[in-house]
């Protein structure tokens, strides 16, 4: 293979006498993505729009500052920097410090400074390494010793930490609907377009090439975060400068089938998470010893984010213990990992998509016993590492469900479990990896066990469909259907955050003072965020008058909530209704007597409301958002139901799940229904009471019921980046001992020499937004002194056949070799 890199040396004949590259990174913690796109940011629009940029940036790991602001600035997961929570409990820095101390390393002359209203970051996680340390109280003293930095000294990497919108977030809501949260953001701005002006204002500003990077730890749900869920998750990311593509990166979102069965199963194995397991027969053919490759395949489908073991053959207590296992990306998902180990090495790979999103997903590891492990998830590889070091696997039989000890249980459905005793290439992987098994597959001689896990109710085994014949008995683990919906809708609607749906007529469903009343409504959503789900309130405050359905953030289960501008009353159901499937929510309000609460049909939880007085808000009932357009819902909404009677549990039951018709024994008291299944072009929802109170539709959209929307974040940035990003600009390789998680996002310096030992060398490149490095040999090269000199003919000769080709033209020095 012969690799050009003519066009890279046109760039570097111009780097000797180029701009001195220079790194600010600004943090503003407890950003939400949706919240900086609401918000008016002219400052940060001018740098997004000269540079490189994402609002569907992702923080995948523990949502909480210390986790965050240690993967922004190590480059590192949890896994290696050690941080969990706040107490920076286990840290472990000495092995994955921060990016200022890789700075240092390479140069000491390198002026380094941080400025942070977060203190822990100074004391913690850089803990004195930077040139200048500096902890301040408010966001103004931020920018103030910023600006003052700039003008009397020469930073080469300055970092910056603003505080206050997470504090706003946590008193009054992480949230694009809060104006409150949004004034912080638009304050934030004005900083730093007074840091920028001081930057531009530096006297060999015009000799200088700065890297503008922005980005924040975490965002939240209603006034927390910790948690794994996208609202938590969803971060922003920014490179702006002169040299930056200009682009934004994206989410992928597409419709697929409901739990993206693709192989159309009826039946399901459950695992409930109790000692739910299957074990493979301990025959010998499954022991791969030091030497023999193998591939393990399995689709799953959960909720969960757990410390659990999928399929293994390994006590889980360590990864360092004998064996494989397929769990959750320490410490609690949502995305996948997979750990190998020999009793004394062990080496993980961690996947990159959230999969505990109740959606089908195929996990697929080869493992090369003297080349690479290599990971794909729905058919696409994601990423690989070395287990050259790994021996002997031989211990235990291979389980489902649970570890070898019965521990870390796995809650949730297995099926299509393949074993091969050979690597599937990438090609047989991605075209097979939703597609039954037959012997036409190119690999089937290979094949050691195929399970398909949907033999159905009664079956007390699982049949191996390989010609080995390895059946297995299920223990506890039990059958169910898979998902459809109970009213076989037509085509629902899709709420994306920003839609809602509007009845006019607000009369008949303000309650005035001693009105009993009770909602009904289906909803299938994953998001178990601070929405409004339906209700006739501003729901910025509980005590605002009016009621709503949404969902308790910190718990993730479903609310309802009524106020009457004074007192407030709150009831949680469960949190198993964000799973991606079809709920029934119920709510009876006796106005002198209690609220009650039923999911699915099935009373759940009760409390009085005696103290609530007048819930007449004078705003229409909306659904998908409350009624100032804030707090946003995501998903589907469906048979909407409302009464002037309190519904008794019994017709409750019965009917939760049957279209409403006139021998309902309530129906004279039906206020309002919307099936809300009208139609493709549909504008106004129909209402099947008597009442006719028609709805009006505002931008959620018809769906086919049985299809959802999925995304894909694999090519968007992962917080991680940051670290790298910087050092890229800066020039100073990323040495692959350093274990890092990000990649670089943006570089000046695509080609430079790295390690010059006796002509040896690492040549990190940038493909597909991955970093990559291929160790080689200087051929026909001149080294002198600290440099490798290029001369027109030369080339390097890299490993596996990669040639670098120069050009004819001229000559180039590289960079320095440190």
């Amino acid at each position: 293979m012969r690799f050009s890199i003519t066009t890279f040396l046109l760039l570097f004949s111009t780097f000797l006498f180029a701009q001195i590259p220079k790194v600010l990174i600004i943090g503003i913690d407890g950003c939400r993505s949706d919240a900086l796109e609401e918000a008016n940011t002219p400052n940060i629009d001018v740098l997004m729009a000269n540079g490189t940029f994402s609002f569907d940036a992702l923080n995948t790991e523990v949502t909480s500052s210390g986790p965050g602001w240690s993967a922004m600035l190590t480059g590192v997961w949890s896994g290696k920097h050690g941080v969990i929570d706040n107490t920076f409990a286990g840290s472990n820095y000495d092995n994955f410090p921060h990016f200022i101390q890789r700075v240092e390393e390479h140069n000491a002359n390198l002026n380094t400074a941080s400025i942070a209203h977060w203190h822990p970051i100074n004391d913690l996680i850089l803990n004195g390494d930077a040139d200048f340390s500096l902890n301040v109280n408010t966001d103004n003293d931020v920018a103030t010793e910023a600006i003052n930095y700039l003008a009397n000294n020469d930073p080469d990497v300055l970092f910056l930490h603003f505080d206050d919108c997470d504090g706003v977030g946590h008193s009054s809501g992480f949230t694009p609907s809060n104006t409150t949260y949004l004034n912080v953001i638009e304050t934030t701005d004005n900083f730093i377009g007074t840091v920028m002006t001081a930057l531009q204002n530096r006297p060999n500003y015009t000799n200088e090439d700065w890297l503008i990077l922005i980005s924040t730890d975490h965002g939240g749900n209603g006034t927390v975060h910790g948690g794994n869920s996208l609202g938590e998750q969803r971060i922003f990311f920014i490179a702006s400068g002169d040299k930056i593509p200009n682009q934004e990166i994206e989410k992928s979102c597409r419709l697929q089938p409901l739990n993206g069965n693709c192989l159309a199963t009826t039946t399901q194995l459950r695992f409930d998470g109790d000692n739910d397991f299957i074990e493979l027969p301990n025959n010998g053919l499954f022991d791969f010893g030091a030497t023999q490759d193998f591939t393990i395949e399995c689709r799953i489908r959960t909720t969960q984010g757990a410390d659990v073991a999928i399929i293994g053959n390994k006590d889980w207590n360590s990864g360092l213990n004998k064996g494989v296992v397929f769990s959750m990306k320490y410490p609690s998902g949502p995305q996948w990992k997979v750990n190998i180990g020999d009793g004394i090495n062990r080496v993980d790979l961690d996947g990159i998509n959230p999969i505990n999103d109740n959606q089908w997903h195929t996990l697929t590891v080869t493992f090369d016993r003297d080349g690479d492990m290599r990971m794909y998830e729905d058919g696409n590889f994601v990423t690989a590492a070395s287990i050259a070091t790994i021996g002997d696997l031989n211990g235990s039989p291979i389980r489902l469900g649970n570890d070898v000890f019965g521990n870390y249980d796995f809650e949730g459905n297995i099926a299509e479990v393949r074993i091969w005793d050979t690597v599937l290439d990438a090609s047989t992987i991605a075209n097979w990896h939703c597609t039954h098994i037959d012997n036409s597959h190119p690999n089937y001689a290979n094949l050691l066990g195929y399970w398909q896990m949907n033999e159905g109710n009664g079956a007390t085994q699982i049949n191996d469909l390989s010609t080995n014949a390895n059946h297995a008995t299920i223990n506890a683990a039990t059958w169910e259907a898979s998902n459809s919906d109970c009213l076989n809708l037509n085509e629902v609607l899709y709420f994306e955050g920003t839609d809602y749906v509007e009845i006019a007529n607000s009369a008949p469903f303000n309650f005035g003072t001693n009105q009993d009343f009770s909602i009904e409504c289906r909803i299938r959503t994953t998001q178990a965020n601070d929405v409004a789900i339906l209700g006739n309130k501003n729901w910025a405050s509980g005590l605002n008058t009016g009621y709503v359905f949404s969902f308790n953030p910190s718990s993730a289960a479903w609310k309802v909530n009524l106020g009457d501008g004074t007192n407030r009353v709150d009831l949680d159901g469960t949190s198993t209704v964000a799973d991606g499937n079809w709920h029934t929510l119920t709510a009876t309000f006796d106005r002198d007597g209690d609220l009650r609460i039923y999911e699915d049909g099935v009373f759940i939880a009760s409390t009085s409301m005696s103290t609530i007085g007048n819930i007449d808000a004078g705003f229409p009932l909306r659904f998908g958002a409350d009624v100032l357009s804030g707090f946003g819902y995501t998903g589907n909404i469906a048979e909407v139901r409302v009464w002037n009677t309190i519904l008794d549990a019994t017709t409750i039951n019965t009917w939760h799940c049957s279209v409403i018709e006139n021998t309902h024994p309530n129906y004279a008291n039906l206020l309002g229904y919307w099936q809300m299944n009208d139609g493709m072009g549909t504008i106004q929802i129909q209402d099947f009471s008597p009442q006719n109170n028609m709805g009006t539709v505002n931008g959620a959209s018809w769906i086919d019921p049985s299809l959802e929307e999925v995304c894909d974040f694999t090519m968007t940035p992962r917080i991680v980046d940051v670290a790298a990003t910087a050092l890229a600009h800066l020039c100073i390789p990323i040495n692959p001992i350093w274990g890092f998680d990000g990649v670089p996002r943006y570089s000046s310096c695509p080609i430079f020499i790295a390690d010059c030992i006796e002509n040896q060398f690492v040549l990190p490149y940038i493909y597909q937004n991955q970093y990559h490095a291929i160790e080689g040999v200087i051929s026909n090269a001149h080294i002198s002194g600290s440099s490798v000199i290029f001369r027109a003919g030369d080339f390097i000769q890299l490993e596996s056949d990669f040639e670098v080709e120069l050009g004819n033209e001229f000559d180039a020095q590289i960079v320095p070799c440190n």
